[in-house]
């Protein structure tokens, strides 16, 4: 069996910055998302952060393994996913790590401003796009049948000798900690993707336990869903903006740490549990 790491997708922002710092941090192939028409061509840009490093026998190029993705189009998921064994040449390809990451926010601020073709476009999005990943890429997860898993320092992965499939979720999904109200969508997409988490993450544990699935909100990350002005708002309230290689490490480093008791919750970036 040959073991990998999927970030879906990996082309900007934080999904690109967490691709490259697994890159940067494992030892396993990698199999990177994009929607762009021709995947390969983005190899460059994202090895261009280390070409000036130090050389690396971890960094090896062959390693990154592109393919054409679309949340929204389930034909292109199910194609991704069929051609992985072809794409890591082994008929067998071993999921250990799994980032789904895909993020859209309109920030509706009364209910006077939802839109129904973006609130179904936030939805495609940041839910079902979801369930279409777990649909084609659960299969590939350990199975009851699978030998135990093989974890080393050298890898760099998850302490819990579980696979761990990750969701990119938000406390502002937390309808318990809904204190401000407003975006609407965004919020309600976020809510359903916890309830994802927690129904995929028993199903795991009912085939016997071998892979388990979290969420994850990074926190206040400076990306493509807001711009300039945005950020600026978010600063003068006292919030923590943080940079998408910061935000990246931090994030990892709680999945690392994340122990199997721990499953099928959501965490943010500090470790602390975000409430449902």
């Amino acid at each position: 069996m040959t073991n990998f790491i999927l970030c879906s997708p990996s082309s900007s922002g934080l999904s690109l910055a967490l691709a490259q710092h697994l890159f940067k941090t494992t030892t396993i192939p990698l199999l990177l998302t994009t929607r762009h028409p021709c995947p390969s061509s983005l190899q460059s840009t994202f090895l261009a952060p280390f070409s000036n490093g130090p050389a690396s026998q971890n960094l090896n190029p062959s390693r990154l393994h592109f393919t054409h993705l679309d949340f929204t189009k389930e034909p292109t998921i199910k194609e991704a996913s069929d051609s992985l064994p072809t794409l890591l040449n082994t008929p067998n390809p071993l999921l250990r790590w799994a980032w789904v990451t895909p993020g859209l926010l309109y920030p509706e601020r009364s209910p006077y401003d939802l839109d129904l073709r973006k609130v179904r476009e936030t939805f495609d999005v940041n839910v079902i796009g979801h369930l279409l990943m777990i649909k084609h890429f659960s299969k590939y997860l350990p199975r009851p049948s699978s030998s135990p898993l093989t974890i080393t320092q050298a890898m760099g992965l998850p302490d819990s000798g579980r696979a761990v499939w990750v969701n990119m979720s938000a406390r502002i999904g937390s309808i318990s900690d809904n204190q401000l109200g407003g975006w609407y969508s965004y919020r309600a997409s976020k809510a359903a993707l916890n309830q994802i988490t927690k129904t995929f993450d028993v199903y795991l544990k009912q085939r016997g336990g071998k892979a388990m699935c979290v969420g994850m909100h990074p926190g206040t990350v400076e990306t493509g869903l807001g711009r300039g002005e945005f950020w600026e708002g978010v600063r003068r309230q006292g919030k923590v903006v943080m940079g998408r290689e910061e935000a990246a490490e931090k994030v990892v480093g709680v999945v690392r740490g994340l122990k199997g008791e721990q499953s099928g919750r959501c965490w943010d970036w500090k470790g602390q549990e975000v409430p449902p």
